[in-house]
């Protein structure tokens, strides 16, 4: 049996900030408990369109389909 798994490396030179008109499927999403400070990042969700995203809201907690807008407007975008 083979297993593929693809990780993603998302580093603050790739996150970008976009103006949501912008974003497209695949994009990540972040929150930061100090506005403007990537070192602040506590969330991170997947966009996949139409102002959704998918989240695993916390630890234990099973992975959903949620508005990017559910924790207040992202503080960060990213494109990896």
């Amino acid at each position: 049996m083979c297993v593929a798994v693809w990780l993603v490396m998302v580093t603050l030179e790739n996150v970008l900030e976009e103006l949501v008109g912008d974003l497209r499927a695949g994009d990540l999403l972040f929150w930061s408990s100090i506005p403007g400070d990537p070192g602040s990042i506590y969330h991170v969700g997947l966009y996949i369109g139409s102002g959704l995203m998918i989240e695993a809201p916390r630890t234990g907690d099973v992975v959903k389909v949620a508005s990017m807008y559910i924790m207040g407007v992202p503080d960060f975008y990213g494109r990896p």
